[in-house]
């Protein structure tokens, strides 16, 4: 190999020396943008952690609160069936007595003293009715003010109204 060739071999040497030298630095660079790039993604990842716990805690609390609501439903709509059952029993009753006893005064061959007793039959049902239909709204109206909470109704109903 003469002169100029080494010469070429040296400069040639450098510069390949240089490049490495800049691609080391570029790759230190890389590196340190790449960590930089990490320790970003890890505060999202923690983030979003904390919001997804967040978001969870709520969820819980929305899922006991739905639990709690359709809980109190169910009370509810088994407290308007007994409601319903009572009130069908209690009202029904009297109307099928005023309706037979009104059957009773069409007949023409009754005297007036059996007419009189028919009446305060009558006026008995319908005081049961006036009775009951009074101690229903108390009751309607002592519930929307109350919470709801498992009673037997019947049992309430029998003891207040009987």
């Amino acid at each position: 190999m003469n002169d100029q060739e080494r010469k070429e071999l040296v400069v040639c040497n450098k510069q390949h020396a240089l490049q490495l030298k800049e691609k080391s630095k570029l790759a230190e660079d890389l590196i340190w943008v790449n960590f930089e790039l990490v320790r970003e993604n890890i505060k999202r990842i923690k983030a979003f952690s904390a919001a997804n716990e967040s978001i969870r805690a709520e969820l819980v609390s929305v899922r006991q609160d739905l639990q709690l609501t359709k809980e109190d439903l169910q009370v509810r709509i088994q407290w308007l069936k007994e409601i319903m059952h009572l009130t069908t029993h209690n009202v029904r009753q009297p109307v099928a007595s005023i309706l037979g006893l009104s059957n009773l005064l069409e007949q023409a061959d009754i005297s007036v003293a059996e007419e009189r007793v028919i009446i305060n039959y009558i006026k008995e049902s319908v005081s049961k009715l006036d009775s009951f239909t009074k101690d229903l709204v108390k009751i309607i109206s002592l519930a929307s003010e109350c919470p709801i909470e498992k009673v037997s109704l019947p049992y309430v109903i029998n003891t207040t109204y009987y």
